[in-house]
């Protein structure tokens, strides 16, 4: 019996050896597998044996592409195109096919608000103010559209504009990169455009549509640029580009020319007019009145229009606006709102005006009747000449009266100026009135009488400058009234950084700032060869 178990004690210890063996071989597979991990998760050993639930999570941090805003039951794969009610389908534009363009050569990106923009005879230049350097971003010659801020999106990270004449091509800088990086020619083999068209030709038309000031505009919160072409058919359609993965989309199908571009303030409506031909400058032959309804997905017929012109006042808030309509005989007449979600109208004031402005933000318009409309206009009955006031901000407890007069002035137009929200009136003197937003009275230093003001974001200081023919000129002046000349032969537009301390304006190719309280011109850059038309920020 004991020769037996001296037998059996080798082979058990060689099994406790095998099993020891074995749980080593698992225990190492394990710190192998540990250490791997840690490696992939950048973390320590330490990390390893410290309270999961303490330790900071290993967060990947990816810049996002602005998106698009929530679309309530938007088709994914159609638009249509309504008269009030859903109608006839119209294909959305399966993704329009653009030219890629080739990457150009890119700087490191800047701050977005660290430079001004200057739109010259070379091309586009980026003006870095710290630096004072300027660095050519684009040698396009710009067509459209004017003013050129219009192409700059709101949040300054593009620069869209139009260049190529009879072969109009879409452009889109990107203004941190420095780069060109979309673009897109807006005629197709339909668009019938030609050299040396005249009025009648339906060419012609197409290309003032896209040429237009308003041919183009920015969404609100900057992630669609919408904008008229005519690349798949003979008259030019509602786009828009999405900027998250710049691509296409068509949102309109009608034979007129689609024109006159308009977003509402939360970006849920695009209001444009069709045109069937803008004529030879005494009015045009109009089609209809539009909006694009972004939560629904198709375009939507406001109204169907015989004037010579519909012109876009201003949105009231997100669902209506003030429109009126244009023609040789009445001059501007039918002033009114519109509700883009029924179509509904209130008519403002029927009978001839020479000029309406309306501030969204103080609630209040005022339109000028000049006296020479008495007796005169073929639209309505015009008794007494002068300014009146109309909007919410006029707190009538009669709602029927929907306007009344504000000052007897006989004035030919009437201007909101942004920034500052103040009403300019305009009579045979020039600029002779200024406004704010509740209707006070502001007086004007007789240093700048006549001139435009453009007041700085804080409103601390107004920039002053001619605004019609070949004057040139610019004056400052301070909250105290004091006029400060900055140059006599400034022209063009002036900015504000925004503080409101600091303005740019330029001479022929040389940009200049300013800075409180003396503000002495100093020589910021020179752009060699070049004739500035306007600068940005």
């Amino acid at each position: 019996m004991n020769s037996n178990n001296g037998n059996n004690r080798p082979r058990l210890w060689v099994i406790i050896v095998a099993i020891l063996i074995l749980i080593g071989c698992c225990i190492l597979s394990l710190v192998l597998a540990g250490v791997l991990f840690a490696r992939d998760e950048g973390l320590t050993f330490r990390d390893l044996l410290s309270d999961p639930f303490q330790r900071d999570p290993q967060i990947q941090t990816t810049e996002v592409t602005p998106q698009v805003v929530e679309e309530e039951n938007v088709p994914q794969d159609q638009i249509f195109v309504e008269e009030i009610t859903p109608q006839e389908e119209v294909e959305e534009t399966e993704k329009v096919p653009h030219e890629q363009p080739t990457q150009e050569e890119t700087m490191p990106p800047e701050q977005v608000d660290d430079f001004l923009l200057a739109i010259t005879s070379s091309g586009i230049w980026k003006v870095n103010e710290t630096t004072q350097e300027a660095l050519q971003i684009s040698t396009d010659v710009i067509d459209a559209p004017r003013p050129y801020r219009r192409g700059l999106s709101p949040d300054k990270k593009y620069f869209a504009y139009l260049t190529g004449d009879l072969d109009p091509t879409l452009v889109l800088l990107n203004l941190q990169t420095n780069s060109r990086v979309f673009e897109t020619p807006l005629t197709g083999p339909n668009s019938q455009i030609k050299p040396d068209m005249d009025a009648s030709d339906p060419g012609q038309s197409v290309l003032l549509a896209m040429q237009n000031f308003d041919s183009m505009a920015w969404s609100p919160d900057s992630t669609h640029l919408a904008f008229v072409a005519a690349i798949e058919d003979s008259s030019t359609d509602l786009y828009f580009i999405n900027a998250a993965d710049l691509s296409i989309s068509r949102l309109s199908d009608e034979d007129s020319n689609a024109a006159y571009i308009h977003w509402s303030p939360d970006g849920r409506f695009i209001e444009f007019v069709t045109v069937n031909n803008f004529g030879t400058g005494a009015g045009m032959n109009m089609d209809a009145i539009w909006v694009y309804d972004r939560s629904q997905g198709y375009a939507k017929l406001l109204e169907q229009s015989t004037s010579a012109g519909e012109e876009f006042v201003s949105w009231i808030n997100n669902e209506s606006f003030y429109i009126h309509s244009w023609s040789a005989m009445c001059s501007s007449h039918n002033l009114r709102i519109i509700n883009a979600f029924t179509g509904e109208q209130d008519v403002i004031l029927e009978s001839c005006f020479s000029g309406v402005a309306y501030d969204p933000i103080g609630k209040m318009g005022i339109v000028a009747v000049s006296d020479m409309f008495i007796d005169a206009c073929q639209c309505g009955d015009v008794d007494e000449f002068g300014t009146y006031s109309f909007g919410e901000s006029l707190g009538m407890g009669d709602a029927s009266i929907k306007i009344k007069k504000f000052e007897y002035i006989n004035a030919y137009n009437v201007e909101l100026l942004d920034p500052g929200n103040l009403f300019t009136i305009y009579t045979d003197e020039g600029l002779s009135h200024l406004f704010d937003e509740t209707g006070f009275p502001i007086s004007i230093p007789d240093g700048v009488a006549g001139l435009k003001p453009f007041p700085s974001p804080s409103g601390n200081y107004w920039a002053w400058y001619p605004y019609f023919g070949d004057n040139t000129g610019l004056w400052v002046t301070d909250n105290q009234m004091n006029v400060f000349e900055l140059s006599a032969t400034a022209s063009g537009n002036v900015i504000w950084n925004q503080d409101g301390d600091t303005v740019y304006f330029f001479e022929d190719n040389r940009i200049f700032n300013a800075q409180a309280p003396d503000f002495s011109p100093t020589l910021l850059t020179e752009i060699l060869d070049s004739q500035i038309y306007a600068i940005e920020n």
